[in-house]
């Protein structure tokens, strides 16, 4: 709106620099980044089970994207990159209650790993409850190579999602934005919008070469990142190895899409009201004056649109939700004058 995003202050740089260097051992190093792939996981595995595509490869895709994006941005900024496109609320409950507990009243380790021990302790209950299916696991290979395929150029397809690259990029800058509040850094000026950029638009075609969905970054692991308070970004690419390697291990791929919806809703639940509650204090700490009729139009066109299920269709493309709310409210800002407030 009228001011730029303020990012931190010194005591959230203080944090944010005592958490970005870890001296762990490689076993907790694998649990932090064993967190952050649960916490990817189920979006990830979604979208290819419900585009047709071969959800190893996106897994494979995810993480090497991830890697890619690291190197690009001098592998500063704690981001994980996924496919981009999630109750049973007694046991939501338990996970959503776990993972509070786990951040709030644990000590130690464990205080480092809830949205873990959250999914842990939700998957016991399902177990106990009887809702999760084994199937997968006992049908599943222990080894297999994903299904890499090359993509067939096509002018028409080309031209229908090209447009959609605009909506991506509006989210990007949402989560770059929201990851240098959490971390307490400003992320537009080091490594740059356009690092952060490049390396999302790389990742994405890499993952389109070899067959996978596009990959975006991932509110879910900014809200580990909130939860935590772990802002190493190498946890992150622990994280994205894992991913990897878990494409070529189909019983351990099988055994994570056991989990049930429950358990990853209640995670989800968790982690997205972190993401809302980071939105706010950064419209806060950018001092916004909404005393100004101008912002709160911009602020109400952006959360009607946003929440409300408005969309917008031009052509075969169709603009909803955050994208149309984003698009919307950087068009409001440029063109409601100043003087509406005089």
């Amino acid at each position: 709106m009228e001011k730029d995003v303020i990012f931190g202050n010194s005591e959230l740089e203080k944090t944010a620099i005592s958490s970005s260097r870890l001296d762990l051992p490689a076993s907790k190093r694998f649990l932090l980044s064993l967190q952050h792939f649960v916490a990817m996981f189920g979006a990830t595995v979604l979208v290819p089970l419900l585009t047709g595509l071969d959800p190893l490869v996106a897994l494979f895709t995810a993480g090497l994207g991830t890697l890619l994006f690291h190197y690009i941005t001098g592998g500063i900024v704690p981001v994980f990159l996924g496919s981009s496109f999630a109750l049973n609320w007694p046991i939501a409950f338990v996970v959503i209650i776990t993972v509070i507990a786990s951040a709030t009243i644990f000590k130690g380790f464990f205080s480092l790993i809830p949205v873990l021990t959250g999914v842990l302790i939700g998957y016991v209950t399902s177990i106990l409850s009887g809702i999760v299916d084994f199937t997968p696991i006992t049908t599943a290979a222990w080894f297999s190579t994903p299904n890499f395929t090359f993509p067939k150029f096509d002018a028409g397809a080309i031209s229908l999602i090209a447009p959609v690259a605009f909506v991506t990029v509006m989210e990007h800058i949402g989560d770059i934005t929201t990851n240098g509040t959490v971390v307490g850094k400003n992320f537009f000026e080091k490594p740059g919008i356009h690092r952060t950029l490049l390396g999302d638009g790389l990742a994405t075609m890499v993952a389109g070469l070899l067959g996978g969905p596009a990959n975006t970054t991932y509110s879910e692991n900014t809200g580990v990142l909130a939860i935590t308070k772990v802002y190493d970004p190498s946890i992150l690419r622990g994280a994205a190895l894992l991913a990897m390697l878990v494409a070529f291990f189909s019983k351990f791929g099988a055994v994570l899409q056991t989990i049930p919806t429950p358990v990853i809703g209640g995670v989800s639940l968790i982690l997205f009201g972190m993401i809302a509650s980071i939105g706010v204090r950064t419209l806060v700490e950018a001092k916004v004056d909404f005393s100004k009729s101008r912002n709160l139009i911009i602020a109400a066109l952006i959360l009607t649109l946003g929440i409300g299920g408005a969309s917008i269709k031009i052509g075969v493309v169709e603009l909803k939700g955050m994208a149309l709310a984003a698009i919307v409210g950087i068009i409001a800002n440029l063109v409601i004058p100043e003087k509406l407030e005089k």
